[in-house]
């Protein structure tokens, strides 16, 4: 029984050690984090208080990034952070491009 325990453990950890999971992403992790801070920072410099309590509706189909989901994300957040609405249908539309 012993012996058993020891071949089926040893066999397990042979079987689990040979294969390897790779992960291929467009930017490596220094990428993303440098990018991420990137647009945090631009972002904490906006400041419309003038807009604060309006409704408003965020169209970013002409954001185009390979990091659009974190920017549109990132966006909303911030806009929301500024007091604004954020609604389907609105009173004001703000457009963010990629320029």
């Amino acid at each position: 029984m012993r012996y058993t325990s020891a071949a089926t453990f040893c066999i397990f950890c042979v079987i689990g050690c040979t294969s390897r999971a790779v992960s291929n992403t467009p930017r490596t992790a220094i990428e993303q984090l440098l990018l991420s801070t990137a647009v945090d920072k631009a972002l904490s410099k906006v400041q419309v208080p003038e807009f604060a309590g309006e409704k408003a509706y965020l169209d970013f189909s002409n954001l185009r990034a390979y990091d659009a989901e974190y920017v549109e994300s990132a966006f909303r957040a911030c806009v929301a952070k500024n007091g604004l609405i954020i609604v389907e249908e609105t009173d004001a539309i703000i457009e963010k491009e990629s320029n």
